[in-house]
C-alpha cells in the first residue's frame, strides 16, 4: 500500500500477464481498479529484462525494480498520475531479483540481485551500495534458476540481513548469506530456511526462520 492505494505487479488482465506493469487501485480502496486500461505505470524496456520483480515501500518512497533496473516512486500532487518516478543509476544485474528477498533494514532497503546483495541508502534513496563484494565468486556460483525464490529477513537487534539461497544444482535453500550492515561483514551459514518472520521476545524484536517442516526456530 502506497499513497492510500494498493499496488499490484505481475498482473493477469483478461488472460494476459503484464510483467512490466505496476497497477494501482482507486484511492482508499485496495481491491478496486476502476479502469485497468489506464490505472498502471509501465516499466517496459526494449533492451533489458523489464519484469517487475520487487516492490518495497520506505517512508515517503516506493522502490520498484527488476533484474536490470531500479526506480523510485514518490507521491505526485500535480497532474492525473498519483506518482512521479525517478530511475536510479545502477546497471544490468543490480536490481532486485526476488520480491520476498527485499527487506527494510533501518533507513535502507536491501535486496538480492544476480550479481550480489545491494541496498538503497541516503535521505532521498540516492546511494546504491553493494554489500557482498568479497563473496562475488560464491554468490555468482549459486543456482541461478532459484534466485527468484530467495527469501530474506532482518534481525533488528544485530542489524543483520539474512538471505536464504540455493547452491548450484540444488533444489532447496541450504545456505543463508548474512550481511552485517553495521560492520560491513558477510557470513555464510549452513542452514535450511524457506521463510523468515519477526517476533517480540522479552520486549525485543527477534528474527526467526522457518525450514521445510513447517516450523519456526
Amino acid at each position: 500500500v502506497f499513497g492510500q492505494r494498493g499496488l499490484y505487479a505481475d498482473v493477469n488482465f483478461d488472460g494476459t500477464v503484464h510483467k512490466n506493469r505496476l497497477y494501482r487501485t482507486d484511492i482508499r480502496d485496495g481491491n478496486l481498479i476502476t479502469d485497468p486500461t489506464i490505472q498502471f505505470d509501465s516499466f517496459e524496456r526494449s533492451d533489458q529484462d523489464d519484469q517487475i520483480r520487487g516492490v518495497k515501500r520506505i517512508s515517503d518512497f516506493c522502490i520498484v525494480g527488476g533484474r536490470d533496473f531500479i526506480e523510485l516512486m514518490a507521491l505526485n500532487t500535480i497532474g492525473s498520475n498519483p506518482f512521479r518516478r525517478q530511475e536510479v543509476p545502477g546497471g544490468i544485474g543490480k536490481g532486485p531479483i526476488s520480491h520476498q528477498g527485499m527487506i527494510l533494514a533501518q533507513q535502507r532497503v536491501a535486496w538480492p540481485a544476480i550479481s550480489g546483495i545491494y541496498s538503497l541508502e541516503g535521505s532521498q534513496g540516492e546511494v546504491l551500495r553493494e554489500w557482498t563484494t568479497p563473496l562475488k565468486p560464491y554468490w555468482t556460483s549459486l543456482e541461478q534458476t532459484r534466485m527468484e525464490f530467495i527469501s530474506a529477513g532482518y534481525d533488528q537487534k544485530h542489524d543483520i540481513g539474512c538471505f536464504a539461497v540455493t547452491l548450484s544444482g540444488g533444489t532447496a535453500h541450504t545456505r543463508v548469506v548474512g550481511v552485517n550492515f553495521k560492520r560491513g561483514e558477510c557470513y555464510i551459514w549452513r542452514l535450511s530456511r524457506n521463510a523468515f518472520a519477526n517476533r517480540v521476545v522479552s520486549g525485543e524484536q527477534r528474527l526467526i526462520g522457518g525450514g521445510y517442516v513447517g516450523k519456526f526456530r
